[in-house]
């Protein structure tokens, strides 16, 4: 009986749902996240997005995915646990940086990721040194945002970073945990010196941040 109703619900798609449907499985497989709708266009021989949205609306409709608003990277197949369709990301910066860090936090999240920052996602009455700590030991990824203020104060910060280096020792040998993150030319810390940097305010920065998250995390699933 449960094989006759997924016979039927298969026989539902059209020729074209089902290449979208396996294009994104085998994406998503053999890169940790959803591919993006222009790239499911691409593979789908679909020229216009519209399209594309209305045929990932049947698929989630039918059961086969689960979508996160309308952020194709938040897609996610019917059964499978969001949390690990791709990566959590804490940002740690200064004050000083907080514009900075929150454009990163939502160029991450525009891309399907989870990033974490303390202004947006601690919520109101939780106490927030406590969350903190939590949220950087579950996290799978740390980026430090650096910037010539940030490495001279006294502060939280420089607290975030000696937390974050405790968890990084716990990490496998050759693991991606903390990732220095330079908004602007400055010296990078000696105690985080050891990891290399990316910089930001390089026009393939956040694309070399992105690569290093998503080959990491492609291994760790492995």
């Amino acid at each position: 009986m449960a094989q006759a109703v997924s016979q039927s619900k298969e026989s539902r798609l059209s020729e074209r749902q089902r290449r979208i449907l396996q294009f994104i499985k085998e994406y998503a497989k053999n890169k940790g996240h959803p591919p993006t709708i222009r790239e499911i266009g691409q593979a789908a021989g679909i020229s216009s997005t519209s399209v594309v949205k209305y045929n990932l609306d049947k698929l989630t409709e039918l059961g086969y995915l689960h979508r996160t608003g309308e952020v194709t990277r938040g897609l996610t197949f019917s059964g499978s646990a969001p949390s690990r369709s791709a990566p959590s990301i804490f940002i740690s910066y200064a004050r000083e940086d907080e514009d900075k860090a929150r454009a990163l936090y939502g160029e991450l999240k525009s891309r399907g990721y989870q990033p974490w920052i303390d202004k947006e996602d601690i919520l109101p009455g939780k106490e927030w040194d406590l969350t903190i700590r939590q949220r950087l030991r579950e996290s799978d990824f740390l980026v430090v945002c650096l910037s010539r203020k940030a490495i001279t104060k006294r502060g939280y910060f420089q607290k975030e970073i000696r937390m974050a280096l405790d968890i990084a020792q716990e990490m496998p040998e050759g693991s991606i945990f903390l990732i220095p993150a330079r908004l602007e030319a400055t010296k990078v810390p000696e105690s985080i010196a050891m990891y290399q940097y990316v910089d930001l305010f390089n026009p393939d920065g956040f694309d070399k941040l992105i690569r290093a998250i998503t080959e990491e995390w492609t291994r760790r699933k492995k």
